[in-house]
């Protein structure tokens, strides 16, 4: 008995063109990975991606502040003001002992500069915040991850270690391929003042009265405009101190005799650093 062995149909297409066709094959192959290794070098390429919430904080500390308190006196008129901005998507906002936070999804596509500076400028506008609560801060949401930490240690004063490395940060910030460096692990810097009780009473005074004198004697005080035919001249008293003898000389008492009696007589003024469970 005779055996028929069964025929194949013809395949057609690309697969079968390459399939019967071996040095069309490897010749599309070399061009993939010729044009692979060309695009290859024009790549970008990050082990650590920086990824963008695309997201706005505003940031508000009152000290003392229950959370119901910082919800009715401070979120709330925030609130009110960001959402009539046309880049802001929603609204979230967190309240809790002494802290506000409102935080704001803008739209896909924003100018985060100019987003920015549109919240910055209708928070300023709200003049009804706690007088105890402190400025608001504004800034953009972002992830960072480090891929890089110094120590900076050595036989020196705290200051002199605390300077040195903000001069380094300044460095490493100037380099064109670093996003962000931060300097952590360090104390405020802080003027503490120690007055002798017994020299109050000498002179009659409480604690409170050196208190507000230094208060008043430390600010920097608008004075208005000067409106002329000519350009439009701001007034402002420039008396913020910072130093540990501006301090001192601060006059706490005038006498009728012409003498006084200045806050480095009664007190003793110390430039430090804030009391922190540092280690």
């Amino acid at each position: 008995m005779a055996q028929v062995e069964p025929q194949l149909g013809v395949q057609s297409g690309p697969i079968a063109y390459m399939a019967s066709n071996g040095v069309a094959a490897n010749l599309c192959m070399f061009a993939l990975v010729i044009v692979g290794l060309v695009s290859l070098t024009g790549l970008e390429r990050k082990a650590w991606p920086a990824f963008e919430f695309n997201m706005v904080e505003v940031a508000v500390t009152h000290p003392g502040a229950t959370p119901e308190e910082i919800e009715e006196s401070i979120i709330v008129k925030i609130e009110e003001r960001v959402r009539s901005l046309d880049v802001v998507k929603n609204v979230d906002s967190t309240s809790a002992p002494s802290v506000a936070s409102v935080r704001m999804k803008l739209k896909t596509g924003t100018d985060m500069s100019k987003a920015i500076d549109d919240v910055e400028s209708a928070i300023a506008r709200i003049q009804t915040f706690p007088v105890d609560a402190e400025r608001p801060v504004v800034r953009e949401m972002s992830s960072y991850q480090s891929i890089m930490r110094m120590v900076l240690y050595g036989d020196a004063s705290e200051r002199t270690l605390k300077e040195l490395a903000y001069g380094i940060e300044d460095g490493l910030t100037d380099l064109p391929n670093v996003s962000l460096v931060e300097t952590t692990g360090i104390r405020d810097y802080e003027i503490s003042i120690d007055v002798s009780l017994y020299r109050l009473r000498e002179l009659g005074l409480t604690l409170q009265d050196v208190a507000n004198t230094i208060s008043a004697s430390s600010l920097d005080l608008s004075g208005g405009d000067i409106k002329s035919s000519g350009p439009q001249v701001r007034v402002r008293t420039i008396g913020q101190r910072y130093e540990q003898h501006e301090f001192e000389d601060i006059i706490i008492l005038s006498r009728d005799d012409g003498t006084v009696v200045r806050l480095g007589d009664i007190a003793t003024v110390r430039d430090g650093f804030r009391d922190l469970d540092l280690i």
